[in-house]
């Protein structure tokens, strides 16, 4: 006599399956939304260090820049350079121009009528943490200025005052979740690097 077998799944294991199947998803969208923070952190630094090489080159250039915000003048600015406040998500570029003043340049950024194009974005959330000393300690700072004078390219690190910050500083940054990514160190002797 023939026996009627009917191969198949039983309900139970269909369920067990999908659990099995909805946890490793689970899993890999976890590992994937962390590599794209850790992505758009790479980005962020990659962008920053060549927008603060790129005013190196600007320095050097000696050319006429469109300065300012309404409507931008062409002119030499003495030095030009990139501010970064700290908890900031972007950061400008800037001719530091003479006080109107005194005629003196006052090393840092004033006001909108220093800024060459548009504020920069950091991508994904980045922003700029903290400011290190190269020993490790944290500069008190609220915002620093890289510049670049004309035409040897001479670089000065200064604070939001425009003081000397010496020779070295260094630029944390964190992604949008606190992570923290690299740094950005610069040396007067016009070394840029990641680290």
């Amino acid at each position: 006599m023939a026996t009627n077998t009917q191969g198949g799944f039983t309900m139970v294991e269909i369920v067990v399956m999908l659990a099995i199947l909805t946890a490793v998803s689970s899993i890999v969208l976890v590992s994937f939304s962390g590599i794209s923070q850790s992505g758009a952190g790479n980005r962020a630094l990659r962008e920053l260090a060549l927008d603060i090489r790129r005013t190196q080159n600007m320095s050097l250039a000696v050319t006429k820049i469109a300065v300012g915000e309404s409507p931008p003048v062409n002119q030499i600015p003495p030095a030009i350079g990139v501010q970064i406040t700290k908890n900031s998500t972007s950061y400008i570029i800037f001719g530091d121009l003479p006080d109107p003043t005194s005629g003196q340049q006052d090393f840092k950024y004033t006001d909108p009528s220093e800024k060459i194009g548009p504020s920069r974005a950091l991508q994904g959330g980045v922003r700029a943490q903290r400011f290190l000393t190269e020993s490790g300690q944290e500069l008190p700072a609220g915002a620093i200025h890289i510049l670049f004078s004309a035409p040897e390219a001479d670089m000065l690190i200064t604070d939001q005052s425009g003081a000397s910050l010496g020779d070295f500083a260094a630029i944390e940054l964190t992604s949008a979740s606190g992570q923290n990514l690299k740094q950005i160190r610069v040396r007067t002797s016009g070394q840029i690097s990641i680290k």
